[in-house]
């Protein structure tokens, strides 16, 4: 069986630990990211040196600034650029993109202006011929424990499951690595959210001594 293909659209610190993820899950992975420097440091010294620098990359994991270089042949393509550049970095992937490949939306946040999910924007900038191939891929994830194959666990949540939803299950699970499927792709995103919101708030509650209860 040829070794499938996986594009990852951002090589920040989330997109590079998702390569190592997808290069051990026997993967070829390309990831795009738009700073040159980024891209020589992946290709040539099997580091990133903007994101995650001491983890040495696989062999099998690429890195370009071409959008459609890195496309063309995809099996998979994963979003984790920032979640007010998904629309743009959508648009530009577009036409790339082949009609049969799983995209994974791991970016989280609402659109600005829209107060969109990751998922509808995705679902807005592709076109209706890529809505059963959406996923939302969300959970507690810290890069460089990912990266330090940590123990961890994520949802992938599409609207119904399916082949596509399946395939993106199948990308990412290990024996370290749990992925659980779901239909709650709005549960899903919004708790990627919010998470943050909560985070400042219990920060502001230690730092005000007000205890665990509180």
């Amino acid at each position: 069986m040829p070794q499938a293909n996986a594009t990852i659209l951002g090589a920040g610190s989330m997109g590079t630990a998702l390569s190592t993820l997808l290069a051990a899950n026997n993967y070829k992975v390309t990831l795009w990211d738009m700073e040159e420097d980024v891209v020589r440091g992946i290709n040539h010294l099997r580091s990133n040196p903007r994101s995650l620098k001491d983890i040495k990359l696989h062999r099998s994991i690429r890195a370009t600034h071409n959008m459609q270089k890195a496309l063309i042949g995809a099996d998979l393509v994963v979003f984790v650029v920032a979640s007010q550049a998904v629309r743009e970095v959508a648009r530009q992937a577009k036409d790339f993109i082949a009609s049969n490949c799983v995209v994974v939306c791991a970016a989280k946040g609402l659109e600005t202006v829209t107060h969109k999910t990751m998922t509808e924007v995705l679902g807005e900038s592709l076109g209706s011929g890529f809505k059963n191939q959406i996923t939302a891929f969300s959970g507690p994830t810290l890069a460089i424990e990912i990266a330090q194959k940590k123990p961890t666990a994520v949802m992938i949540a599409s609207e119904r499951s399916n082949t596509y939803s399946k395939r993106a299950v199948d990308a990412f699970k290990s024996d370290w690595f749990k992925v659980s499927e779901t239909s709650d792709v709005v549960g899903v995103e919004y708790s990627g959210v919010a998470k943050h919101t909560l985070a400042i708030m219990a920060g502001m509650v230690f730092g005000l001594g007000y205890g665990s209860n509180t």
